[in-house]
């Protein structure tokens, strides 16, 4: 589902939520206290040890509960699977946030604990991430950033693929995207915070106004600034305004900063110049991780591999091979390992190993960028047409083999969506 499909029906479901009776108003808080599936018993034991008025009027839990559930389940604010029930997942911030405005989350969030806490649930073992994650919204919404370290270091230990894939901040902070929220975390907490939800506005080449404002203030109020003038330059990129990006970069000499200026000679068509300052980034990245196999973690990668596709010779072929092979390792945790996947069999093409590389399936529900690299991986070993990609209101174009390197530079007015091509979308 599109961001805009999912913010519609967000607002679909809470306009309906504003009318429930206050008791379900009520349930549907303590469900999204809750935040993970749980039982009837469970449920009606919660109901029965918090405080709020609304519920401890009308003699609930019993025996109203059933229908009230049933009442919830059709309006769908409640979803029900194996018998128990869950908030969906599309308004239970807004839900949760409402709770705490409204005073009544503490006395919620008590009764959670304690019916919860009797199953296993402790600072540092979990049954579940969602449980996991029901602790660390709790945690958060107290203010209490040292059970929230605790929380977070028990999701590495025994959930580190969950962690990866569905990070704590994007479900918890831009669900729908909330600044407040994100000024009040820590700044360590923070940086990780604007960490994952700046890649998957990347990762879905979203606008992430909201989200670019909230990094001009905290930019100018010096808070994570050196990791924030990263994540604003590469947004710049992405927005097509280089000029703009090199003013974040500033004269520092950083992995990162040399990264980025690395992207930056790719999309003026300086290849081996780019390349230089790719090779000089992975030096700083290796000295300041000990660590001799490893790669980018960032967008910024990804062209170091376009820059050694576009020279094309065995010898840099090799090397694109060389450098993304860490991303492939067993337990390796990279932020698009996809991206690399295609660009993989790209140089497999060019280097004769592989035939052809599979149509891209565009009606798979995959992040946009993912969707522009496929296709064009495609474009370049094997010189198919553009699927999927136009300018508004116009027809998709052919595309020559290698010619879509050029695209993503910004130096061609060929019909095709492309990173830093704003003018361009998807069809």
């Amino acid at each position: 589902m599109s961001t805009t499909d999912n913010r519609q029906l967000r607002q679909s479901l809470l306009d309906t939520y504003e009318t429930l009776p206050p008791l379900e108003q009520a349930v549907v808080q303590l469900l999204s206290v809750i935040y993970e599936e749980v039982g009837k018993t469970a449920l009606a034991d919660c109901a029965r040890r918090c405080d709020a008025p609304q519920i401890k009027s009308k003699g609930f839990p019993q025996p109203g509960l059933m229908p009230l559930l049933d009442r919830l389940v059709k309006s769908k604010l409640v979803i029900q699977a194996n018998n128990q029930w869950l908030c969906h997942r599309l308004i239970v911030e807004d839900i949760t946030r409402r709770a705490v405005r409204e005073g009544r989350f503490e006395s919620m969030a008590k009764a959670v604990q304690e019916v919860i806490r009797s199953t296993g649930w402790s600072d540092s073992y979990f049954r579940s991430y969602r449980q996991a994650l029901a602790g660390l919204r709790i945690a958060f919404y107290r203010g209490d950033t040292t059970r929230m370290h605790r929380i977070l270091e028990a999701c590495v230990k025994y959930y580190p693929a969950d962690l990866a894939q569905y990070p704590p901040w994007l479900l918890i902070f831009n669900n729908p995207f909330d600044a407040d929220n994100l000024r009040a975390l820590p700044d360590d907490l923070l940086g990780e915070a604007l960490a994952a939800i700046f890649a998957a506005a990347a990762r879905h080449f979203e606008p992430a106004n909201e989200l670019i404002a909230l990094a001009e203030s905290l930019l100018a109020a010096n808070r994570c600034a050196d990791a924030l003038r990263y994540y604003l330059a590469e947004q710049a990129l992405l927005r097509g305004d280089p000029a703009k990006a090199r003013q974040y970069l500033g004269p520092q000499q950083t992995d990162y900063s040399e990264a980025l200026r690395g992207w930056l000679a790719f999309l003026d068509g300086n290849d081996e110049q780019a390349i230089q300052h790719y090779e000089a980034a992975l030096k700083l990245l290796r000295k300041r991780t000990g660590k001799r196999k490893i790669f980018f973690d960032h967008l910024a990668g990804v062209f170091f591999i376009l820059a050694l596709l576009a020279s094309n010779t065995p010898a840099r072929l090799r090397q694109a091979l060389d450098m993304m092979a860490p991303v492939f390792d067993k337990g390796a945790r990279y932020a698009y390992p996809g991206l690399y996947r295609h660009l993989w069999q790209v140089v497999e093409v060019q280097q004769g190993q592989l035939q052809k590389i599979a149509a891209p399936d565009l009606s798979a529900p995959l992040p946009a960028l993912n969707r522009f690299f496929s296709t064009a991986g495609a474009v370049l070993a094997e010189g198919r047409r553009f699927p999927g990609f136009a300018r508004p209101g116009e027809a998709p174009g052919e595309c020559r083999p290698g010619e879509w390197l050029s695209l993503v530079r910004g130096g061609t007015e060929r019909t095709a969506a492309a990173p830093g091509r704003p003018d361009l979308q998807f069809s």
